[in-house]
């Protein structure tokens, strides 16, 4: 039987623990789950369970292009996953 009573404790930016905190209450899962799941992927890979890379000029570029309402407002949207296949079949 597992036995969870050691604490993990991390300082953040406030508004950076409220967008993750909107995006794991979509998904379900608590802070603890998040972190144990994390751990458990680092123990099993022997490493960070997830590429850790610093993009280059032309990825940030694209991110700061794509951060703007106005050019993001030009790109398609889709309401699901078979919405959004169906247009990618469409273009071959």
């Amino acid at each position: 039987m597992s036995h969870k009573t050691d604490i993990v404790r991390a300082r953040m930016e406030p508004e950076l623990k409220r967008q993750a905190e909107a995006v794991l209450k979509q998904l379900g899962l608590s802070h603890s789950a998040l972190i144990n799941m994390t751990y458990r992927a680092l123990v099993q890979m022997g490493g960070i369970p997830f590429p850790v890379r610093v993009p280059n000029a032309g990825t940030v570029r694209e991110l700061e292009r794509l951060r703007d309402p106005a050019t993001r407002d030009g790109l398609p949207s889709f309401d699901s996953v078979e919405a959004l296949m169906a247009d990618l079949h469409n273009d071959e």
